[in-house]
């Protein structure tokens, strides 16, 4: 798909991701989201929900400390990497469906909740990009 100086360049990213994480002690909310854009770049979208999953793990959204995060001032990391993850899975699992995609899938519904409670402007654009 990419030439391969593209390739090694998204890899090079990679790297440079990872290593990051690796001083600062872990993965933040914008190094996931970082990480999981690069692969999509890369056009591997299964390790890019992995790594998407792995944030919203351990972000705990369903615990009282993670309810607080979605209901605190916006965040433009959580909201960012919600409405990324969102449109990974569109193109992993939701094309050709549209809208109904986003209204029958229990984990895009659950997501666009998160990403509504975090920032309702970005949810609209979810339903406005084409």
């Amino acid at each position: 798909m990419y030439k391969s100086g593209v390739a090694s360049s998204l890899d090079e990213m990679i790297s440079s991701i990872n290593q990051l994480s690796e001083r600062v002690g872990g993965f933040t909310t914008k190094t996931y989201n970082m990480l999981a854009v690069t692969l999509l770049l890369k056009d591997d979208v299964d390790k890019a929900i992995r790594i998407f999953e792995s944030a919203i793990n351990e972000l705990q959204l369903e615990s009282e400390e993670g309810q607080k995060k979605l209901s605190e001032n916006k965040s433009s990391d959580l909201s960012c990497l919600l409405y990324n993850y969102l449109k990974c899975l569109y193109l992993k699992n939701g094309q050709g469906q549209g809208v109904d995609y986003f209204k029958q899938d229990p984990l895009t519904k659950q997501l666009f909740g998160y990403l509504v409670k975090v920032d309702q402007g970005m949810g609209r654009l979810i339903f406005e990009e084409r």
